[in-house]
């Protein structure tokens, strides 16, 4: 690398106007959250991350008092000839603009059309393929930009090669299979470029680069689901070679209580990362004890190099690439060791130079107490020399403070038209205590590094359970299942761990048990294990880790479970639970694969239930049976019912129980327009005629079929069909020459699994010994050259042609006639040929009624070729004697025009006649034949020796189908023998408050700085006003929600504490009006916090 005087290259003007040239753009402003895994993070478009004015959001744990980020950014710095280039920035002004950059390098006239982050996650595009619904960002998804598409086959749709002027506008093509490329669980995307306007922050001339970034995030509850990963695509689109550049990411790391932060390094880790400087992370904002390690990880850099590392001193060398060049750290304020004024000081930092250009030395404050240069400030592990617990050798502590520190790339060269990429993790990791947080950071490094090497390709985790917490008088009842859609449906996960050798004994990660975790708040993020129910296999507990063990599991072989009783608990106060399932591959690394963490919050109180003994039962089992896909209540179904499902519904919420008898309907929404699918959906109405549910109006959680599929009035609402998704229930002769048979005869071979009705024996025909059967045509296509099994004629007759969708819940009826009939034979004469059948749809259980009965058009594979249709001469594998001929093939297809009765196939048979053009509609059964069982009577088939040649006229096969809940289905539910017919008493309304009097403190607050009271046994609607004993209006205080209390934080409407004295409390509910009195000693401000 070249070295030049670094004023020189500021001075030095040698760069063209074309490289100089800078737009008018504002500043952008677009920004998302990323919040699915356990990091709320505020994504911005300027260049920084987390910080652009009020507030900074890095806030991991969610939903936790503390953020561990206060501001971060990316640098990028290089020279164009003898020229420093320059776009960064701390905390602005920002030096990225929204927008790409034109062909010719320019930068927008207006950038504000583009400054948008696009945030989408997998569970907006699993909504738009269940309801046709797309959130903004997944409709406007700029494919054109460069933002991350795939088709409808899962290639990348890659436009960047065309003009701009042909793709800016370019969006997603939702319709046509397109989906966002999503990294993770959910992704933020977003374009940016350095020349919207002139370098206020650097004072240097812009780079000319486009960049096309990304940030996301998984829902894991493990390593994963603490980590943001954030990578960056730079375009050169200037046209002049950009020399000794680097790519550096800024942070100012305030990692809850910003003032006792220490700061490390590991260069073979590729690692900056900010921890504790004791155990306690003190303030409202703070960790509180054993605060957690935050670390910036590369991984992946323009020009990686290579180091030679050794993990121990009997290891042997190995080779490892080099991400990170240097890690710098400076101090707020002035001095050449403060922060950067400009390009000049940045470049410096970037090159593990002080602000004057010195090197970065060994020990101390990486100035003045040696000579030995170094690229990495404090890269011992703490408390070992050089860290911070440890700058002379000696033990001594450097003071701690607010930090600021930078990591910068490997250097490398980028010419006109080239791409780099950059990618970096954000780890979280929590210990045992503040060193042992770096400790775990270093291992959860790894672990991030190998999961990017492999392109993500573990397993996906076990989804989150769906939690259900019943809260009762002093105890409350967690329960869990899943929803169909759910990986983990019925305790079913498995999943291929794509990363692990194709040699290895057992591929596939398995359900291994659940996890039920107590927190002691919000903040609290590892919580105390305090039961496990796994499979009963011999595996309990699992240890992991190579440097720093674990203990990943704990299992004691004790069986599944799906419910756990809290008891013992104090009414109104809150408590804080969890429950995980997880995964186990003995072959994996880890082997323990966690799924994320359902919390909640749970405050039992004095409940007010009506339930009876036997709704208390069916409360108890509800978690079991929500897990075996089953329900304690079943509904009845009406005689008018098309589909073949089965409704029933389990208990879920004993509070929110009526009594009531509903009406449940199925109703077929239509789509948005011609090019929306229907979709099935459904209705609940009690017995005054409300609604309980709008199907109409409002879409279902998840899809109209399988467990939990819908909750309200307490009830969990399961739709199971006896058929997946569709089936065939019948296939017999119903009549032959003589007339209608009193019981219908075997159709199809019964020994094979097809489905049969009851009378199997009996003469099918009446002037012949022949006993004719549906089958597959046989090819040498079919696994082991057999078409006769009930799966292959599925297959090749079902699925391979129309499809369920297109075969059921119709019946369908092949009738033998002496009248004319016709089919198209595609294959052998181009054109007409006679058959002595007609193929008809005959609609849905409505066999008697041919108002309905559409008639097929027959399309024949003439398989010998004859231009007849007719019997092959060949025994079909369906039997085992060699006397079983089978006809030519035969598919079904509806006709263009499908109203009832002929005429869509008279009007295709005048069409072919007149032209001999084949216009008909879609297949729906295909490859079907017919077989003569023993119709050669114990002789080859081949001899030509029959007792029938071909089903005789008056002959109808008919295959019945059914399918699951079909639209118009209708079931009566009635849930009156779990509610008292007494209901609930007066006396079970009265509403208190606690603690009265309040004396200064309550156990509902979480820090010193809030009070709180809360009134109790609260119905679902209330209006609370308070009053001084003079009658002045304190607080109005509002409640429409299930919840049985409801909190008051001592403050007035002006959001002023108020002052010690008396009270009185007005309450409005349905049932009345209620009047309290409270008393209230304030706490003593204590000034400790800042």
């Amino acid at each position: 690398m070249r070295t030049l005087p670094l004023i020189l290259l500021l001075l030095v003007a040698t760069a063209t106007v074309h490289a100089q040239s800078t737009g008018t753009c504002q500043r952008s402003i677009g920004e998302a959250y990323l919040d699915v895994g356990n990091v709320r993070a505020r994504i911005l478009n300027n260049g920084g991350l987390f910080w652009r004015g009020s507030p900074h959001v890095y806030n991991v744990p969610k939903g936790g008092p503390a953020n561990a980020i206060f501001a971060s950014g990316i640098w990028i710095g290089g020279q164009v000839g003898r020229q420093l280039r320059m776009a960064g920035s701390t905390y602005g002004p920002h030096e990225f603009w929204a927008g790409p950059l034109d062909d010719a390098g320019k930068p927008p006239a207006d950038c504000s059309f583009y400054d948008r982050v696009y945030e989408v996650a997998r569970e907006d595009v699993a909504t738009y393929e269940n309801s046709g619904i797309a959130s903004p960002d997944l409709a406007d998804w700029p494919t054109g930009l460069g933002a991350p598409t795939v088709d409808r086959w899962g290639e990348p749709v890659d436009l960047l090669h065309l003009p701009l002027a042909e793709r800016v506008e370019r969006r997603i093509d939702l319709r046509a299979g397109e989906r966002p490329d999503i990294s993770g669980d959910q992704m933020a995307w977003w374009i940016m470029n350095d020349r919207g306007n002139v370098h206020t922050r650097t004072n240097a001339l812009p780079l000319g680069v486009e960049i096309h970034a990304s940030a996301f995030v998984f829902s894991s509850g493990d390593v994963l689901g603490n980590t943001t990963f954030h990578t960056y695509r730079v375009f050169m689109k200037g046209d002049a070679l950009l020399e000794d550049a680097y790519i550096s990411v800024f942070t100012d790391p305030d990692l809850g209580n910003f003032d006792d932060d220490y700061v490390g390094s590991d260069s073979v880790l590729g690692l900056m990362y900010v921890y504790n400087s004791d155990n306690h992370d003190e303030g409202s904002a703070g960790y509180g004890d054993a605060p957690p390690a935050t670390g910036y990880q590369f991984l992946e850099v323009p020009n990686p190099q290579t180091q030679v590392v050794r993990s121990g001193e009997e290891s042997p060398e190995e080779q490892r690439p080099r991400l990170m060049s240097s890690m710098m750290y400076y101090s707020g304020g002035g001095g050449v060791m403060g922060d950067p004024g400009d390009a000049r000081d940045m470049y410096n930092f970037m090159q593990a130079r002080w602000k004057d250009g010195q090197r970065l030395t060994v020990g101390g404050n990486g100035r003045d107490f040696s000579n030995e240069p170094t690229n990495f400030f404090f890269p011992a592990m703490p408390p070992e020399y050089w860290s911070e617990f440890d700058s002379d050798n000696k033990g001594t502590a450097r003071a701690p403070a607010d930090r600021r520190m930078l990591a910068t790339t490997t250097v490398f060269d980028l010419a006109p038209g080239e791409e780099v990429r950059f990618a970096f993790a954000i780890i979280t990791s929590f210990g045992a205590d503040n060193i042992d947080s770096v400790r775990k950071l270093k291992e959860d490094a790894r672990i991030i590094q190998h999961f990017y090497d492999v392109g993500f390709e573990t397993a996906e985790p076990p989804d989150a359970p769906r939690l259900t917490v019943t809260e009762r008088n002093g105890e409350a009842l967690l329960q869990w299942n899943y929803r169909q859609q759910d990986n983990n449906y019925l305790d079913s996960y498995q999943m291929p761990n794509e990363a692990l050798s194709p040699r290895a004994p057992d591929r596939h990660y398995r359900l291994e048990g659940y996890r039920v975790l107590r927190f002691d708040g919000p903040a609290d993020v590892r919580g105390q294990e305090v039961a496990t129910f796994d499979v009963k296999n011999g595996v309990t507990r699992v240890v992991e880790g190579e440097e720093l063990t674990y203990l990943a599991a704990n299992g004691s072989d004790s069986g599944l479970r799906h419910h756990y009783l809290l008891q013992g608990l104090t009414n109104y106060r809150s408590y804080w639970y969890g429950v995980q399932a997880y995964a186990y591959n003995p072959y994996s690394s880890p082997r323990v694969l966690n799924g994320p963490i359902t919390r909640v919050e749970i405050v039992p109180s004095r409940s007010v239930s009506a339930i009876t003994p036997l709704g208390e039962q069916y409360l108890q089992e509800s978690g079991s049976n929500m897990a075996r896909g089953i329900g304690s209540l079943l509904a009845i179904e009406s005689n008018e019912n098309v589909g073949s499902s089965v409704v029933s519904a389990n208990v879920v919420n004993d509070v929110q129980l009526t009594g009531d008898i509903y009406d449940i309907s199925f109703v077929q929404i239509p789509g948005l327009d011609s090019t929306d699918a229907d979709r099935l959906s459904l209705t609940v109405t009690r017995q005054d005629g409300t609604l309980a549910f709008d199907g109409s109006t409002s879409p279902l959680p998840g899809p109209p079929r399988g467990v939990d599929v819908l909750r309200f009035d307490g009830l969990s609402l399961n739709v199971t069909s006896t058929v997946a998704p569709a089936a065939v229930s019948h296939i017999e002769v119903v009549s032959n020459n003589a007339g209608r048979l009193a019981e219908p005869v075997t159709a199809a071979p019964a020994w094979l699994g097809y489905p049969t009705p009851a009378a199997q024996a009996g003469r099918q025909q009446s002037t012949t010994d022949a006993t004719w059967m549906v089958v597959t045509g046989q090819s040498r296509l079919c696994p082991d050259l057999d078409c006769s099994p009930w799966e292959v004629f599925l297959d090749r007759t079902v699925r391979e042609q129309g499809g369920w969708d297109r075969i059921a819940p119709w019946e369908w009826e092949i009738r033998f006639t002496e009248r004319d009939a016709y089919a198209w034979d595609p294959w052998t004469t181009g054109g007409l040929i006679r058959v002595p059948f007609e193929l008809w749809r005959t609609g849905i259980r409505s066999t008697g009624d041919p108002s309905d009965d559409v008639r097929m058009i027959p399309v024949v594979n003439d398989i010998d070729g004859n231009g007849v249709f007719n019997i092959l001469l060949s025994d079909h594998p369906a039997s085992p004697d060699p006397d079983d001929p089978f006809t030519d093939w035969f598919y079904w297809h509806l006709p263009l025009d499908e109203s009832p009765g002929e005429s869509g196939y008279a009007t295709w048979l005048q069409t072919a006649r007149q032209d001999g053009s084949a216009a008909f509609g879609p297949v729906t059964w295909g490859r079907m034949s017919l077989m003569n069982w023993n119709g050669a009577m114990g002789r080859p088939a081949a001899d030509g020796v029959l007792n029938a040649w071909m089903p005789e006229p008056g002959t109808t096969i008919r295959l019945s189908t059914t399918a699951s809940v079909q639209p118009g289905d209708r079931f009566v539910l009635n849930t009156s023998a779990l509610v008292r017919p007494e209901g609930v008493q007066e006396e079970d309304y009265l509403i208190g408050v606690t603690p009265n009097p309040y004396k200064g403190a309550s156990a509902y607050e979480t820090s010193q700085l809030t009070d709180e009271v809360r009134f109790t046994n609260m119905p679902i609607w209330a209006k609370i006003r308070i009053y001084t004993l003079s009658g002045t209006l304190v607080r109005t205080l509002q409640k429409n929600s299930p919840d049985r209390h409801l909190p008051w934080d001592l403050r007035t409407s002006e959001n002023l504490p108020i002052a010690s004295g008396m009270y009185l409390v007005h309450i409005d509910t349905e049932r009345g009006e209620q009047v309290l009195k409270l008393g209230v000693v304030k706490k003593q401000p204590t000034l400790n916090v800042f």
